[in-house]
């Protein structure tokens, strides 16, 4: 099964991240074409700013995503990336539909839904598919049900449409954009550790699969001052309630999940 070819990145930092997404897209920066592979975290730069809104708070000790508006938070969060030298992307694709806000960016798209299956409806069983393979054990509880009180602070009525995040933020200086084809196809969720070293989506075509790189969403907490721990296990449950509400919810079976060390 684990016949998925990863690749190299030329500049593991400075290459522009894009959504865990499987399908083929093309890629352009500052009205240029992008051919070289890319790192991919959940919806691409948005990942980090979800994780910067629920781990960091501020002077009053609130979560930021309890107080400011996601859209105003991602502004800044970009702003940050840019200046310790990280790229920034951004995705839509050819299922997007304005007049139903839907960027088709799933993650994006999705956001209330996936945020509310990890803090509720799908908690222990996101724990227990964590557990089972192995991404994390008992010592990280305390951890988690720490995220889990910090996620019920956040009012998800107040949580942008997808198609508003993704259209406002890809605007912001130096976005790389990529529009994607076709349906998803996925086979596995792939969570990958090898640093520097990324799926060669474009030509896994054949089988497609989700990919997350959790050295880039490493990489990105550190530069951020993002407890490390807490942001991979963040990233963690909400990679699998996005596989929920991307995969289960249209009633196909659980995607077997590869780790990649």
């Amino acid at each position: 099964m684990n016949k998925f070819k990863y690749i190299k990145l030329n500049q593991p930092q400075l290459s522009s991240p894009f959504c865990v997404d499987g399908r083929f897209g093309k890629r352009e920066k500052d009205g240029h074409k992008i051919k070289e592979a890319y790192p991919q975290i959940l919806g691409g730069s948005l990942n980090t700013v979800i994780l910067s809104g629920i781990l960091k708070k501020d002077k009053h000790g609130q979560i930021f995503l309890a107080t400011q508006e996601l859209i105003s938070l991602g502004r800044q969060v970009f702003t940050e990336l840019r200046n310790y030298g990280f790229g920034l992307g951004l995705h839509t694709g050819s299922h997007a539909n304005i007049k139903n806000h839907h960027s088709d960016c799933g993650f994006a798209d999705n956001l209330s839904k996936i945020i509310n299956y990890l803090r509720g409806k799908h908690q222990e069983n996101i724990w227990r598919i964590l557990t089972q393979s192995k991404l994390v054990n008992n010592r990280d509880k305390n951890r988690w049900d720490k995220i889990v009180y910090l996620l019920n602070q956040i009012n998800l009525e107040k949580i942008p449409h997808g198609e508003a995040i993704i259209n406002i933020l890809r605007d912001e200086k130096e976005v790389a954009f990529q529009t994607l084809e076709g349906s998803h196809n996925e086979t596995a969720a792939l969570i990958n550790f090898r640093n520097g070293q990324t799926l060669d989506v474009d030509h896994c075509q054949k089988k497609p699969a989700f990919n997350l790189d959790m050295w880039r969403v490493t990489a990105e907490a550190k530069a951020l001052r993002i407890n490390v721990k807490a942001a991979e296990l963040l990233t963690l449950g909400l990679y699998i309630a996005t596989e929920i509400a991307l995969v289960e919810d249209k009633g196909k079976e659980r995607l077997p999940i590869i780790i990649q060390k």
